[in-house]
């Protein structure tokens, strides 16, 4: 039987599991074997049975990619995606390859994107510009959502109403793949939260749930099969979600199932039954935002502009007839020359307008907004006009730039390569940052949009090979050794409560109690008030014992990147959590429930760990004096896999001794050894 390999290059180990967990779904596993192959790198060879045929295949984990001017891997495997059409600076999750030995070529597959968390507000658009990016160069791409999220009180955690996304955003992702002619897609799972006795929820058809298709459609992806029946389950549930959403829209002016069903058959489109509803355009701005010309410019908004499938999102459109109008009355407002102005004009095409804030109060991205300008071209075409206009605080050196070398900007600033690359105009009404009084702007910018989309390759993508040998080790090594050495333990022995490596999940910690696994979701980031710090992994060994140990650590590339005391904000940060009622709870077996009452972790004994890679000259009782971690983890890697030297600062051994025991009782042939000191 011929082996088949593939790749899963992703953020983080986290993301390479969950493929992982996804594809296993669907498949009996008869072997599997998971192991080092580098110090950075883990291969999985599993033999399994699909659909009655049997298939031995070669899973090679890549975790940590070539960001922030980072040579992680001997290549890159976004450039690919580059060459053929993605131009954003944005990178999705994971990116599933296959190889082909003969030619020493990896074939793109796939991408995917992972989202935990609330999907409401700006925060629903925030990573379009990945799906927009990443579909355009003809790679297929799943988005796939937690089903449903719930807002909470910053304070009590107790929830506060569910929050759903406007049913515009999940429609952009069926209309991109009509207009790119490439599969994309929203699936969407349930989350730990699903509650059916929630009157929200009583008539929500569960079948929406993609978990099932998601694998299905990845597992006949990779063995080359026809993908067509998932590809259209997955978009018609998708639509059906788009239905549900717009059914619990607050407000009449919004698409209806009706309307979005019209689009869907090809009836209508979503720019024209925009102009059919002639919904006034009407963005609300807080007035803390309001400056220069702002008000004058949403009032001219207002006039002659139609909202777009609702009143309320930060874009609108002014139809082809009320362009001459609204231009005169604009330059009326701004700096535009006539020339510019019959720029605008010479076509006969609507003209969308787009507001965007951009920055916060002290200059800096307002990272949401990144997403906007691909969400509305993926709602109605990247070859539509846009008008962008940027409200955010500015300082007065960036404005000079966009002036005089806007392109250079967006060679450097991802935020800038947004919005000047999917613009055909852009007009700046900022407040000077550091000085009194507004800068207004506006400048033309249809060449340089379509210089950065006049590359769509839609075709089979190739990289050459990545090497499975890291140029460099970091961070996400540590996370890697630590997880896949204490999930390598019997599940009746370890739980994994947390694993939360950089650019990774902070959806949920789970313990158990009581031969129960409790959930606390959307996690807060760290509390000075209690200081307490969010562990990157939480580890419950010998869990369904009454005095089991919960391991919290803080894992880092370097000892000298140890917070000082951080080893009593990791425990204090568990002790607080648990003194709120769980999200969550289910038995062993079972499905998830709404939890109702608080539970108590004060039989656990919670230890703090640090973990770094080790420099070979480190004082280990200066670290620990700096960190006060009841644990330190130094990590040495080999040539193939890592040593882990464990030291104990507590006065009683008896965690320690257990810890020692239960490693070395379960020897394992992943690549990990480990000396207790």
């Amino acid at each position: 039987m011929q082996i088949q390999t593939f790749k899963i290059h992703g953020d983080n180990i986290v993301e390479c599991e969950r493929i992982f967990n996804f594809i296993s779904r669907r498949i009996n596993i008869i072997d599997i074997n998971k192991q080092f192959i580098s110090q950075a790198s883990i291969q999985i060879n599993v033999t399994f049975i699909y659909n009655k045929s049997k298939f031995q295949w070669r899973l090679i984990y890549h975790p940590g990619f070539n960001k922030s001017n980072r040579r992680r891997w001997n290549n890159n495997i976004f450039d690919s995606l580059k060459t053929a059409g993605s131009f954003l600076d944005e990178t999705p999750d994971a990116i599933i390859t296959q190889v082909s030995s003969e030619e020493q070529k990896e074939k793109i597959l796939c991408a995917i994107e992972f989202c935990s968390a609330l999907q409401a507000g700006n925060q629903a658009w925030q990573r379009s510009g990945r799906a927009y990016s990443t579909i355009r160069t003809g790679c297929p791409y799943l988005y796939i959502v937690d089903f449903v999220k719930y807002e909470l009180d910053s304070t009590t955690r107790k929830r506060k109403a569910i929050r759903t996304p406007n049913p515009a955003i999940p429609y952009s992702y069926i209309n991109n793949t009509r207009q790119e002619n490439v599969f994309g897609a929203q699936a969407f799972v349930k989350s730990e939260e699903f509650d059916e006795s929630n009157p929200l929820l009583k008539n929500f058809d569960e079948s929406i749930f993609s978990e099932d298709d998601i694998a299905d459609y990845l597992i006949n992806l990779m063995l080359g099969y026809d993908t067509t029946k998932y590809e259209k389950s997955l978009l018609d549930k998708n639509l059906r979600m788009v239905n549900y959403f717009s059914i619990h829209t607050n407000g009449q002016y919004y698409f209806k199932p009706d309307d979005w069903k019209r689009i869907y058959k090809g009836e209508t489109t979503v720019i024209e039954l925009s102009k059919e509803k002639k919904w006034e355009f009407s963005k609300k701005i807080a007035g803390k935002s309001m400056s220069g010309k702002l008000s004058e410019f949403v009032k001219l908004s207002k006039k002659y502009a139609y909202g777009i499938s609702c009143k309320d999102l930060p874009f609108g459109i002014v139809p082809a007839t009320k362009k001459p109008n609204f231009i005169k009355e604009l330059i009326s407002l701004y700096p535009i020359s006539q020339n510019d102005a019959q720029t605008i004009l010479e076509d006969n095409q609507d003209l969308l307008i787009c507001l965007i804030k951009g920055f916060k109060p002290r200059g800096d991205d307002n990272r949401p907004d990144r997403g906007l300008l691909p969400f509305l071209a993926m709602l109605t075409s990247e070859h539509a006009r846009i008008l962008t206009l940027i409200y955010g605080p500015m300082n007065a050196t960036r404005i000079e730039q966009i002036k005089n070398n806007p392109s250079a900007v967006a060679r450097v600033n991802g935020f800038w390569n947004v919005f000047l690359g999917l613009s055909d105009y852009l007009l700046l009404d900022v407040p000077i940052l550091n000085e009194k009084g507004n800068a207004t702007l506006f400048r033309t910018n249809r060449t340089y949009k379509q210089q950065c989309t006049a590359l769509s390759a839609k075709e089979v993508i190739f990289s050459d090979v990545v090497s499975p040998i890291p140029n460099s080790i970091h961070e996400d090594d540590v996370d890697s050794t630590i997880h896949m050495l204490f999930t390598s333990l019997p599940s009746t022995k370890c739980f994994e409560g947390l694993c939360n490596p950089p650019g990774g999940d902070w959806s949920g910690l789970s313990v158990i109690v009581n031969q129960c696994e409790y959930r606390w979701v959307s996690l807060p980031r760290v509390s000075g008030e209690i200081n307490g710090k969010r562990p990157d992994h939480v580890l419950q060994l010998n869990p369904y014992d009454d005095n089991s140990i919960i391991l919290s650590i803080e894992s880092k590339d370097r000892s000298f990147d140890l917070e000082p005391n951080v080893g009593t904000q990791l425990k204090q940060y568990i002790k607080y959590l648990s003194t709120f009622i769980p999200s969550c709870e289910k038995n062993l077996n079972g499905d998830w429930s709404i939890s109702s009452r608080k539970i108590s972790l004060n039989s656990c004994k919670i230890v703090s760990v640090a973990a770094f890679i080790d420099s070979g000259s480190e004082d280990y009782d200066h670290i620990h004096r700096l960190s006060a971690c009841d644990l330190i983890f130094a990590l040495s890697p080999k040539e193939i896999g890592w040593n882990i030297k464990i030291i104990n600062y507590m006065p009683d051994n008896s965690v320690y001794t257990q810890l020692k025991e239960l490693i070395l009782s379960h020897p394992n042939n992943i690549g990990i050894t480990c000396t207790f000191l």
